[in-house]
């Protein structure tokens, strides 16, 4: 997928300055980046409404729910 490297390249070498969403990772529908992404901020703030239901979109397009 060239999105998908794209986006890896801009990561490695723009990575501190670019704070990837984790929709971004839902749209090129690489689920497993997004939920581990989602749980990450979780941990930071566990009432973030938009992550626990970015988790569960992820959980449910990988047959996790």
């Amino acid at each position: 997928m060239f999105v998908q490297g794209l986006l890896e390249y801009v990561m490695m070498n723009q990575g501190k300055e670019l704070k990837v969403q984790e929709r971004w990772y839902e749209k090129l529908h690489n689920w497993e980046k997004a939920l581990v992404s989602y749980e990450e901020r979780l941990v930071d703030s566990a009432n973030d409404l938009d992550s626990v239901l970015g988790q569960m979109r992820c959980m449910e397009a990988l047959g996790e729910w």
